[in-house]
């Protein structure tokens, strides 16, 4: 793919890619039918065509509330514990999430018109970003479709280069009465970038340098890269029992209904592996050097075949009472090869999923999952909910209580791993985990306030080896969204509050993440043009965040770097004309602007981008 360079004074980047995960209401029905459903067919969304948060829409940077190398493909730590996000099996954690398709983020659908979707993005350092995404019904039964997003830059730092590609076929076949459906995905994924061991900060003129020259500061390895393929197929049938015969309108968008009775069985084939390769024999932050002139040569092969089978079923009564039953079961085969060694294994898992409805006001939800047999055997996820909808200030909220009870196993390799460099075979304890929480969820606004208690938590120490805290980290959580609109000025506040009331810090979590929005909105030039102009604000304090070491591909506690707290500030510009969406942003633009010279850090070691900007065009076609 052909790269565009642009003038320093005009960097001009990126392109709101269509992240097919990601969906927001349109103001009136979709005229054109388009049904996007997700994998389970309960979640029926229509297609986002606003500009809500469109200048931030890239799998290509960071999300909100995650901590960042700097740049796109480079690794991203999560700073918003969320239990479910540490069930099930794991072969370690996933710093690539955001660059990758996966199954559930996926999304089938089934159009009376073909759509299509193409998008492009230009900034600084030669990054230019292009997604394409299709969908059309050959028939009323049969759709199929595609998705593709790439991305890369030249970087402002030495030895990054980061690239990826994501590519995606789809397809869904319904029977003319609607008895049987299956819906198939088959998914590649590739990241490559450099290592370079973050900035070396030997230097009394680093801070100058990394403010002036970015371009010109030395770094720790110039000749580590980093591999990472991953690829999956899926299929899942459906056999309804009593198919509806008519589909509906709900809200703003239309819905396919395939009935509310019905088996089904869902099939996965998936590997992935990652490789490390150092050439040089470089030495950085204790990490140790190659035992070869060749340089390392570390790996990790992951292969997995999955089979689902449950049953479901939904009964709805004339006075606005519903129940709903899913339950099932899971096999999977796992395959895991690392230097010299390889381990198989089998899973089996038991889970349920019970929906009760009293008046269509009062709802219950339960959800039961627990490993039965295999390497995930006694791991446990009991959860329930309890809540009540009401209409608040011309909003309808869930408002509720919920509760969490689990036990799982640690990720692969903190327990087995084998390397040049690092060996160890650990038997830890399950991760125990007892959640309590508050939730006020609306249409645009929502607050959770969580008390969790966690006890045998696993996590990489200074010395990057796997250790367990067998005590109790007891984790206050408050989590607020919430948007303010005065006429055409719009406020948009999102606030993470997280505080450890114990006495350790094994879990690295900043006090406080917030993140604000103010911009104006509304049509221009005849309401020829629909536009938005406005900053956003984003602030972490200071606080000891987790280093990366590249040997690992993880994230390790450290307490000789504090990462400074920064407030980053954009200014971006989002229009609209008919079909065509296009964002301006300038990033940082308070870069080097500080008496003390703050540098801007997100991870030890690894400087966020300067001053830079960004241009993004999605040209959506009907046809």
């Amino acid at each position: 793919m052909r790269f565009f360079s642009l003038k320093t004074t005009l960097a001009v980047l990126f392109i709101g890619s269509l992240n097919i995960t990601t969906f927001a209401n349109i103001n009136a029905i979709d005229t054109s039918r388009i049904v996007a459903f997700d994998n389970d067919l309960k979640n029926q969304k229509s297609i986002d065509s606003s500009l809500v948060n469109f200048h931030n829409q890239l799998p290509n940077f960071q999300d909100k509330f995650s901590a960042s190398l700097g740049n796109i493909a480079l690794p991203q730590r999560n700073l918003f514990f969320d239990p479910k996000a540490i069930f099930g099996f794991r072969l370690m954690d996933n710093v690539y999430h955001l660059f990758e398709y996966n199954l559930s983020n996926q999304i089938n659908y089934h159009a009376a018109k073909p759509l299509t979707d193409m998008g492009f993005g230009v900034g600084a350092k030669k990054e230019s970003y292009f997604s394409f995404f299709h969908t059309q019904n050959f028939g009323k039964h049969f759709n199929f479709g595609s998705a593709l997003r790439t991305s890369r830059t030249e970087s402002f730092y030495l030895n990054q280069n980061p690239h990826y590609i994501n590519f995606n076929v789809f397809a869904s076949f319904s029977s003319p009465n609607r008895k049987y459906l299956i819906t198939s995905n088959g998914i590649i994924n590739r990241v490559y970038h450099k290592e370079n061991g973050g900035i070396d900060t030997s230097t009394i003129f680093i801070k100058k340098n990394v403010l002036q020259n970015p371009e010109i500061v030395a770094t720790n390895m110039s000749g580590a890269f980093v591999r990472k393929n991953s690829s999956s197929f899926s299929a899942k049938q459906y056999f309804n029992f009593n198919p509806t015969k008519k589909d509906t309108v709900e809200k703003d968008f239309y819905v396919e209904d395939y009935g509310q009775q019905h088996l089904y069985h869902q099939i996965e084939y998936a590997e992935n592996w990652i490789r490390y390769t150092d050439t040089t024999l470089e030495d950085f932050h204790d990490q140790p050097k190659p035992i070869d002139k060749l340089g390392l040569r570390e790996y990790l092969y992951h292969h997995k075949i999955e089979n689902s089978f449950g049953y479901f079923q939904s009964i709805d009564s004339e006075k606005n009472n519903s129940f709903g039953i899913d339950v099932g079961a899971k096999h999977s085969y796992n395959y895991i090869s690392q230097p010299d060694t390889n381990a198989k294994f089998n899973n089996i898992w038991a889970y349920a999923n019970v929906d009760y409805t009293l008046k269509s006001k009062y709802k219950i939800n339960a959800k039961y999952n627990q490993g039965i047999i295999g390497y995930n055997a006694g791991d446990l996820q009991l959860q329930a909910k309890i809540f009540i909808t009401k209409n608040f200030f011309k909003q309808w909220f869930d408002i509720g209580l919920n509760v969490t009870n689990q036990l799982s196993q640690p990720t692969y390799i903190q327990e087995h791993y084998r390397s040049s460099h690092f060996n160890w075979e650990n038997k830890f304890n399950k991760i125990d985990i007892k959640q309590y929480g508050f939730f006020m969820q609306g249409e645009k606004s929502n607050i959770q306030i969580s008390y969790s208690q966690i006890k045998n938590f696993v996590y990489f120490d200074s010395t990057f080896a796997a250790k367990q805290y067998s005590k109790v980290n007891n984790l206050f959580q408050l989590n607020v969204n919430h948007p303010i609109k005065l006429n055409k000025l719009h406020i948009n506040t999102l606030l993470l509050f997280q505080k450890n009331l114990s006495d350790t810090d094994v879990i690295r979590l900043p006090e406080y993440t917030i993140s604000e929005q103010i911009y104006f909105e509304g049509w221009l030039f005849k309401r020829a043009l629909f536009s938005q102009a406005g900053v956003e604000l984003n602030y972490t304090p200071a606080y000891y965040g987790n280093g990366y070491l590249p040997l690992l591909n993880q994230f390790y506690n450290q307490d000789k770097f504090l990462v400074a707290g920064y407030p980053q500030l954009d200014v971006f510009f989002n229009f609209k004309i008919q079909q065509v969406r296009i964002f301006v942003k300038a990033c940082n633009v308070n870069y080097g602007l500080y008496p003390t010279g703050i540098v801007y850090y997100q991870v030890p070691f690894h400087p966020m981008p300067p001053r830079m900007f960004r241009l993004g065009i999605i040209w959506r076609f009907w046809d």
